[in-house]
Formats: structure tokens, sequence, C-alpha cells
């Protein structure tokens, strides 16, 4: 399976599947008894509910929300995938610089070690502080906002983190002008 490359790609999965969500709601709550009801196998047809049209509405509600929370926890996999790779190559060449560029002879051999580990900065937190001072205090906020929702889902919801009112667009769009700004591109917006 192909891994998302693009926080845009990710974008344009949510899109579609709330779409197809919003259709397949309409075409359920349109007609409960229909085949297609049974054919996407809504635990509705064979329940005895009052109204099965507004179990149906709501079956659908909690389908978007748990899409948009799949959606939302891909993304920041997708800037996580993206930012630790960029944190590894810069560590990576910061080490080089280093060791070929320090030439004092007391910390020559060592001088390379005084460098931050990549192993050193494992998780959203350590990226976020490396950018500390390098990023407007709008947008640092924001990605913590955007970490902490992180954390909400990641625990299921149990009082780690805290939840966020952002949509996807504004994630999306948060996440992308971070890594403008790490690789000294042009913030653009969608």
């Amino acid at each position: 399976m192909r891994m998302n490359t693009s926080l845009k790609e990710v974008l344009e999965k949510y899109y579609c599947l709330k779409g197809i969500c919003e259709n397949a709601r309409k075409r359920a709550s349109d007609n409960p008894t229909s085949p297609f009801v049974t054919a996407i196998s809504l635990p509705v047809s064979d329940k005895k509910v009052k109204d099965k049209r507004e179990h149906i509405i709501r079956y659908f509600n909690k389908i978007r929300d748990s899409v948009t929370d799949y959606c939302f926890l891909d993304m920041v996999a997708v800037f996580e995938r993206i930012i630790f790779s960029k944190v590894d190559n810069a560590s990576g060449e910061i080490r080089r610089v280093v060791k070929d560029g320090y030439s004092k002879p007391v910390f020559h051999m060592s001088a390379a070690s005084f460098v931050k580990d990549k192993e050193e900065i494992y998780n959203l937190s350590g990226v976020k502080k490396l950018l500390e001072g390098k990023i407007s205090q709008e947008l640092s906020d924001n990605l913590s906002e955007i970490f902490e929702h992180r954390n909400f889902l990641a625990h299921g919801r149990r009082g780690i983190g805290k939840q966020s009112a952002l949509t996807m667009d504004e994630v999306h769009d948060i996440l992308q002008e971070t890594l403008n700004v790490v690789t000294n591109r042009r913030v653009t917006r969608l």
C-alpha cells in the first residue's frame, strides 16, 4: 500500500471520504429499507428502531466524525514522516559540517558529539522545541493545538491532550506553512 507523500493528498482523501459518507447517508436515509442499506452493512437493517431514517442520520454523523479523526491523524503522521526526514538530513549535514570545519586541537576529534543527535528529537514536542524562535508565535501556538489534538485522539479521548476546533483545511495550512518555513519556501494557501 502506497503511503501518502503530501499533506494535500491527505486533504484530498478526506474530502473524498466525506463526500462518499454524505452521499451514502442521503441515499440510505431517503430509503431506509432499500437493498443499499443492507449492501453497505449499516447496522440498522436488522434492528427494530422507531425511526430508521433518524437512526441512519445519527449513525452517519458518527462515521463522518470518525473519518475526520482518522484523516486528522493521517495528516499529522504524514507531517511527522516529512519533518523527521528533514531532521535526519539536517542532523547528518550539521555533524559533517562540524566534523570537517572545526579544527581546534583539543576537541577536533569529538566536535561532532557536541551536536544534538537525531535520536534526541524523537517526537513532535522535540521538533516544536527546535522551531521555537524560528517560527511566529501564532504558528507555534497553532502547532501546539494540533499536537494536543493528536494526543487527544491517539490516546482515546481520555484526558491526554486537548480537543481542537480547527478544521481539516486549517490543520493542512498550518502544517504546510511549518514545512514551508523549515524548507525555506514561500507560504502558499490552498
